[in-house]
């Protein structure tokens, strides 16, 4: 009965955005005279409701297109996978165009883990059978939302990787991440995400709040994450980040570039959902104009247009 009335809430949920956006993209056409602000490119698959573009480009009044043999603005690859599969014609669209994202094919957390290692000094992995201390044992596949804690030595699996835990409790009963959203090099702000610390690895209860990204990071530290950035191809995208209340450093645990939520109404209220929203149009909107402007002329732009 739980899992019904779980789907049927998702479905609701669905069908309840996909309205909203066609009405915000019908009030954008009409705020420009009934013209888009242009077309975008998703290659190899089309952003679904749940993905956070697909409300941006409704709201913006963006086109969408899958086909690559149209006239586009922006070319995005997007695959909603852990490893991306070799596709020759997204290399080909990425030697002729800036393609956004079109370096990042795999967000797995071993390959996060192993660039931010590079890319900051420290790092999250650990031996197992050696190792002496609390830690986690989580799949390697992205947005699966498996963790185990351990804190007695193990023989380690495949298809698992093992990090030390870090200790990001907000008090004795909730642990809060840094949801932190890359548009180019810029990252506008970010997100608290406070959740039950029984529950740290699943999103059902996450209350998502609005924070500037001064707040959150040090400049030492904004310049290490963008150096993470482009190291590892994510251009635009979302990075979960946790401070450890022991050492005082970040870490980068997770890296989406087919990001979802938060969710209206339900990791956040409609009314603060909307001015996020808002700000990640603004922002996506931004690194567009900037990365049109970058078109090689083998590939003729209509032009975004302000």
């Amino acid at each position: 009965m739980n899992y019904l009335y779980s789907r049927l809430k998702e479905l609701t949920y669905y069908r309840r955005t996909v309205l909203k956006c066609k009405i915000m993209y019908a009030r954008a056409l009409l705020r420009r005279g009934f013209k888009s602000k242009g077309t975008i490119l998703f290659y190899p698959t089309m952003p679904l409701a749940y993905h956070i573009l697909y409300p941006i480009c409704h709201k913006l009044g963006y086109r969408m297109t899958t086909d690559p043999n149209v006239t586009f603005d922006l070319a995005i690859a997007f695959e909603d996978a852990t490893v991306r599969k070799n596709d020759e014609q997204l290399s080909d669209l990425s030697n002729r165009y800036p393609v956004l994202n079109a370096r990042c094919g795999d967000i797995s957390k071993e390959y996060v883990d192993k660039v931010f290692l590079e890319s900051f000094g420290y790092g999250l992995t650990i031996d197992p059978g050696t190792y002496r201390g609390t830690y986690i044992k989580k799949t390697n596949q992205n947005a699966m939302h498996f963790g185990e804690i351990h804190a007695a030595p193990s023989t380690p699996e495949k298809g698992f990787v093992y990090q030390k835990l870090i200790d990001n409790k907000t008090d004795e009963h909730s642990v809060t991440d840094i949801r932190t959203f890359i548009f180019g090099n810029d990252i506008p702000f970010t997100l608290y995400r406070k959740r039950s610390i029984d529950d740290r690895f699943n999103d059902d209860t996450v209350i998502a709040r609005h924070v500037a990204t001064d707040a959150a990071f040090t400049t030492e530290e904004k310049a290490s994450i963008i150096r993470f950035c482009r190291v590892f191809g994510l251009d635009y995208g979302e990075l979960d980040v946790l401070r450890d209340n022991i050492d005082g450093k970040i870490y980068i645990v997770d890296v989406n570039n087919t990001p979802s939520g938060p969710h209206s109404g339900i990791h956040m209220g409609e009314k603060d959902y909307d001015r996020f929203l808002s700000n990640m149009a603004n922002a996506f909107d931004v690194m567009a104009m900037k990365k049109s402007a970058q078109a090689v002329e083998t590939v003729t732009p209509r032009g975004l247009s302000a």
